[in-house]
């Protein structure tokens, strides 16, 4: 229930602050700031900043992604998955953020917009199996 909560306040504060620029911005900013403050929210803002951090990142073609890896990915492997992604996700511009997950065999795991691509050695050999057993 509370992170519909989140969600609803993120999205109000979202279309609030909407199209704002310079001074008025600021000053509906402080506004919001101040509700949350007067309704005992603020322990709510960092999830209320991610709710409209994705509303702005999907309102402008954007798609941020966690990319895990055995091992650093090289440039060229990182710019064609970023081609691939923004294909994939008709976004105009991804932002992938990698971690190190020496644990995966080989390939990735791509994790964002609620859903998991597993692209890992692990993955494939799991679908093989299950294919073999149910052939």
């Amino acid at each position: 229930m509370l992170r519909n909560r989140e969600k609803e306040i993120g999205e109000v504060i979202y279309e609030l602050l909407k199209d704002k620029k310079g001074e008025e911005l600021n000053s509906l900013t402080l506004k919001s700031v101040a509700f949350l403050q007067k309704k005992n929210l603020l322990g709510m803002a960092p999830k209320i900043l991610r709710h409209i951090e994705k509303k702005v990142d999907r309102d402008s073609g954007r798609v941020r992604l966690l990319v895990k890896s055995p091992k650093k990915l090289e440039n060229g492997v990182i710019h064609e998955l970023q081609k691939m992604l923004k294909q994939y996700y008709g976004a105009r511009e991804v932002i992938l953020k990698f971690e190190e997950k020496p644990e995966l065999i080989g390939g990735v795991k791509i994790e964002g917009r609620d859903e998991v691509i597993d692209l890992s050695i692990e993955a494939r050999i799991r679908k093989l199996q299950e294919q073999l057993l149910h052939a």
